[in-house]
């Protein structure tokens, strides 16, 4: 029989998804609600370093604004797909490596306090040490076979949902800890 959360659960979730979320800066807000856009398409290809590229905190003031004004603007949206997205006369807003700290310190705020059970479907084998999106329904339209992890007490993680996808939490997950959390 296929369980089906209660509207106390749901709306507990949805609870718990927008007090973790009120955590973050608005710039970092900007970064989660991109990466739910497409930011999360091109991120994979981006390089780990690219010596072209902006300071910090034009990279903040960029999803400052993209938190702003991201949700209704589709050339911005197109602009964060670019793999990165340019300012200045080509200076890179961010390289793998700025992006992977950044979500490193937003997930760091956000560390659990219980466990959570999250899924994920993909046949795509990325790199260690790279982020993803996973889901914590148990339903929906999964490509591909479906894993299931349980994630720990203490575990890093961003609550992405309604910046991004609903039920949405990006991972950073290793291939060891993938063995060990699979359920």
């Amino acid at each position: 029989m296929k369980y089906i959360p209660s509207f106390k659960e749901f709306l507990n979730e949805k609870l718990n998804f927008k007090s973790e979320q009120s955590k973050y800066e608005d710039w970092e807000k900007g970064v989660i609600m991109a990466w739910g856009h497409v930011l999360y398409l091109g991120y994979h290809n981006v390089k780990n370093s690219i010596s072209k590229i902006v300071d910090m905190k034009e990279t903040q003031r960029s999803f400052l604004e993209y938190y702003n004004e991201g949700r209704n603007d589709e050339d911005m949206q197109d602009w964060m797909s670019d793999e990165p997205p340019t300012l200045n006369h080509g200076y890179a807003l961010f390289d793998k490596n700025r992006l992977s700290n950044i979500f490193s310190s937003i997930a760091n705020k956000t560390k659990l306090k219980e466990p959570l059970i999250v899924h994920r479907s993909s046949d795509k084998e990325y790199e260690e040490g790279d982020w993803n999106s996973y889901t914590t329904s148990a339903d929906g339209d999964y490509e591909g076979a479906k894993k299931s992890y349980k994630i720990p007490v203490g575990y890093p993680v961003i609550f992405a949902s309604v910046l991004a996808d609903n039920n949405e939490v990006i991972l950073n997950i290793s291939k060891s800890d993938q063995k060990k959390f699979q359920i």
